[in-house]
């Protein structure tokens, strides 16, 4: 009898633990996601913006920037699954890779995700391996663009179309 009642009881648990994954429905619960999940001191006061995100094939990446013109900045993206109905869950978090002062990338699906905060950057030249080039103007600032098929070769380019290293 005590067999069973052990199976059980841990039968229900692990039931119960399958539906405990992190959803959300509005950007307050990504922000609160997002200082639950990126590593950074003082997560629970940090300033936290949510960049822009690229949605394909039902999953969500959303670009989040954490502190401000006196904090360093960081730059952080979670991956959501679209569960319908505007609800959303969390699959993983990635580090962006830093290519530049406030210039970051990250591989996400078949692209790139590059993110631009950095007043010099103008343009994200984009080569292609059939050799197709491609120029991003590079909008308001925090800019994000999502580059699917992932490029051969990218450049970040100032006014004057010299690279920002």
């Amino acid at each position: 009898m005590k067999k069973i009642l052990s199976t059980t009881v841990i039968i229900i648990l692990i039931l119960s633990m399958a539906g405990c994954k992190k959803t959300a429905s509005n950007n307050e619960d990504f922000i609160q996601i997002a200082r639950e999940e990126i590593p950074v001191a003082d997560a629970e006061t940090i300033d936290i913006q949510i960049i822009a995100s690229v949605d394909k094939d039902n999953r969500s990446f959303v670009c989040y920037m954490t502190g401000n013109e006196t904090q360093s900045r960081s730059y952080y993206a979670l991956e959501f699954k679209n569960k319908g109905n505007a609800r959303y869950e969390f699959v993983k978090l990635y580090k962006s890779m830093e290519r530049g002062s406030d210039i970051y990338i990250q591989s996400w699906r078949d692209g790139y995700v590059f993110i631009v905060n950095n007043d010099a950057c103008m343009n994200i030249q984009l080569s292609y391996p059939e050799g197709e080039t491609q120029l991003i103007e590079v909008g308001k600032l925090p800019f994000l663009h999502y580059a699917e098929p992932t490029p051969l070769e990218y450049k970040f380019l100032d006014s004057e179309g010299n690279i920002i290293y």
